[in-house]
């Protein structure tokens, strides 16, 4: 029994739905990386509010990164239903290179610079939000516009680092 828990334990993990940071460092188009905790609520209740402006900006390229380790099934099945691209850091190779602090962190790319680093929006929750921070940036970035932000203040929970 213990030997089928461990097999099917196992598959699960090996067929990986998850992106490799080189992913997001070799795509040519503009781009987003938003880092997300399932542990985080901040971060949970960003996750629909990120996902309607990938929809709404499909030449922006959108990744989530895991910024915890994915070792349990639980972890697992959250971030392959969570709806984005997601990169797993398990050694916090963008986390650092971005300097990400917190839960949800956003840094936006454009031919090779990040244009804007910060919060996705000014609030816990994106439905009480004053400043929409990645749906301007994303769309001014989409249209060629001068970007109405380059820095937001970023919400959430701390990321953990690694030892």
């Amino acid at each position: 029994m213990f030997l089928n828990i461990f097999m099917i334990f196992n598959v699960a993990f090996a067929a990986s739905p998850f992106l490799n940071w080189k992913n997001f460092e070799s795509s040519p188009s503009p781009k987003a990386l938003v880092f997300i905790s399932k542990n985080c609520p901040c971060s949970r209740a960003h996750i629909e509010h990120i996902k309607q402006i990938s929809k709404n900006n499909p030449d922006l390229k959108v990744f989530a990164v895991a910024t915890e380790p994915i070792k349990s099934q639980e972890a697992l099945e959250y971030y392959k239903n969570v709806g984005l691209n997601v990169i797993k850091d398990d050694k916090h190779r963008l986390i650092k290179k971005y300097k990400a602090l917190k839960t949800p962190h956003l840094t936006l790319v454009n031919r090779g610079s990040v244009v804007y680093e910060g919060g996705v929006t000014n609030n816990i929750s994106p439905k009480h939000a004053s400043k929409l921070y990645f749906k301007e940036v994303a769309f001014a970035l989409t249209e060629e516009k001068p970007l109405p932000f380059s820095k937001g203040r970023s919400l959430g929970c701390y990321i953990k680092r690694l030892k």
